[in-house]
């Protein structure tokens, strides 16, 4: 989407230039022609965007993700205890923190796995000779593996998600990490 918008920008100011060089060589409409360009190139944008313009989105998300990777020690392997958050970090611990992360298998009913998976998979950890890291999003689906640690609390904003028009407006969106170092 990058390209695609700065693309068209630029082909709408090309087509009103070569307009403007066809009415200039009759004459004829010159005297408007400024105006109507400014209204045809601002009003679509205006149009799409009026719900979303003026409302901050993604407050805070850059400062609770280094705040997240510097809570993790270097030599860890993390290992994702709950389904909402291994879907949000996983590729967010590995990539930008990069560290080695993992989610942990769960039965299909369930947001958690069991304790004795979770308890197998650490011992593997340390046997490879790195920390392990548990992450989850509430307190209570760590404790039982060691203290949990609030380590992101992000109350912020973004575009609601439609697939068949542009967004017209903010979602609320609070995320909250809980990590513990068994």
């Amino acid at each position: 989407m990058p390209v695609v918008i700065p693309g068209l920008i630029m082909l709408a100011v090309w087509g009103l230039a070569w307009t403007r060089e066809r009415l200039g060589r009759g004459g004829r409409g010159t005297r408007w022609f400024g105006g109507v360009a400014v209204v045809l190139l601002l009003a679509p944008v205006a149009f799409t965007s009026i719900g979303t313009a003026f409302t901050p989105i993604e407050r805070g998300e850059r400062a609770a993700v280094q705040n997240l990777c510097a809570s993790i020690p270097s030599d860890a392997s993390v290992l994702i205890v709950e389904r909402v958050t291994a879907e949000r970090f996983t590729q967010v611990v590995r990539g930008t923190c990069g560290i080695p992360a993992a989610q942990v298998r769960r039965p299909r009913s369930r947001d958690t796995p069991s304790s004795g998976d979770v308890l197998r998979l650490i011992e593997g950890v340390r046997r490879a000779g790195r920390t392990p890291v548990l992450l989850a999003a509430e307190p209570g689906q760590l404790s039982g593996y060691g203290p949990p640690r609030h380590v992101i609390a992000l109350d912020t904003r973004q575009d609601e998600r439609s697939l068949v028009k542009p967004p017209d407006g903010t979602w609320r969106l609070v995320v909250n990490v809980w990590m513990s170092l068994p």
